[in-house]
């Protein structure tokens, strides 16, 4: 679990009025870093990752 500092705070325009964004949960920023920090380090780990829900894995 990553913790931190401002986790329940609102995301804001320069003007002080609430931005126009659709809220999505931490975890999915998380992933994306993790797929990110894969692919820029060279390994082919990516491919191997099952993220789907259906009856069988997707292969690349």
């Amino acid at each position: 679990m990553i913790q931190r500092p401002m986790a329940h705070c609102t995301t804001r325009c320069p003007y002080g009025q609430l931005a126009a964004i659709e809220q999505v949960t931490r975890s999915v920023t998380e992933l994306c870093r993790l797929v990110s920090d894969l692919v820029k380090c060279w390994e082919d780990v990516v491919c191997e990752l099952y993220f789907c829900y259906g009856g069988r894995p997707r292969y690349c």
